[in-house]
C-alpha cells in the first residue's frame, strides 16, 4: 500500500525536494489501509509519514508518529517495521542534537537489522551511524561501516546499492572525507 510514498520518498533522502509528494502518498495508503483494515498498511504508512516530517525538519509531528509506532508494534511481530521505527528514532535524536542517544539507537538499529535480517534498514542505520560517529571514529572504523552499509544495501538490489551510495556520498560532503 505504501510502495508508492516510499518511491516517492527516496528522491527527497537525496536531493533538494520537498517531502509533500511522499506525504501526500503515504496519507492515501493511510487512509486505503484504515478503509481495508490493514494494520500492517497503517503502521507502514505511519512510518513514511515519520520519515517525511524528519525529512522536512518537523521534529514534533515525527516524534509523535514515531511514538505512536513504538506503542502499536510488539517488538519483533513486525520486523521491517521496528527496525524502520528503531532507525526513525535514532534519526530524530540526532536531528535534534542528542547524538549519544542516536549512536546509541543506532548501534540498536544495526543490532536488529543483522539478527532479524532486514537489510533494507540496516543499510539506512548504518549510515546514520556513521554520520554521528565521523568526527570521532577512525578511518578504519568509517572504512567499516561503509562497507557494512554496501553490504546491507547489496543483500536488498542493486538500486538500494545506489542508494546507499548516493547517502553517503552526501554523508561524506557533509563532514571530513570518507576513506573508501
Amino acid at each position: 500500500l505504501s510502495l508508492r510514498g516510499w518511491l516517492n520518498y527516496e528522491p527527497v533522502s537525496f536531493q533538494d525536494v520537498s517531502p509533500a509528494a511522499a506525504e501526500e502518498s503515504f496519507q492515501q495508503s493511510l487512509a486505503t489501509s484504515q478503509r481495508i483494515h490493514s494494520l500492517f498498511g497503517l503502521l507502514d504508512a505511519k512510518l513514511g509519514i515519520a520519515w517525511t516530517h524528519l525529512s522536512a525538519g518537523r521534529y514534533d509531528d515525527a516524534r509523535q508518529y514515531i511514538l505512536e509506532l513504538q506503542a502499536t508494534i510488539r517488538q519483533g511481530e513486525h520486523r521491517i517495521l521496528t527496525a524502520g521505527t528503531q532507525t526513525g528514532q535514532a534519526a530524530l535524536c540526532q536531528a535534534t542534537g542528542d547524538l549519544d542517544k542516536a549512536h546509541a539507537l543506532y548501534e540498536e538499529a544495526v543490532t536488529f537489522c543483522k539478527t532479524e535480517n532486514v537489510s533494507v534498514w540496516g543499510a539506512r542505520a548504518v549510515v546514520g551511524l556513521l554520520s554521528v560517529e565521523l568526527g570521532r571514529c577512525d578511518e578504519k572504523r568509517a572504512n567499516e561501516l561503509v562497507e557494512q552499509a554496501l553490504q546491507f544495501a547489496a543483500s536488498v538490489s542493486s538500486f538500494r546499492v545506489r542508494l546507499t551510495e548516493i547517502n553517503l556520498e552526501r554523508t561524506r560532503s557533509f563532514s571530513w572525507p570518507i576513506p573508501r
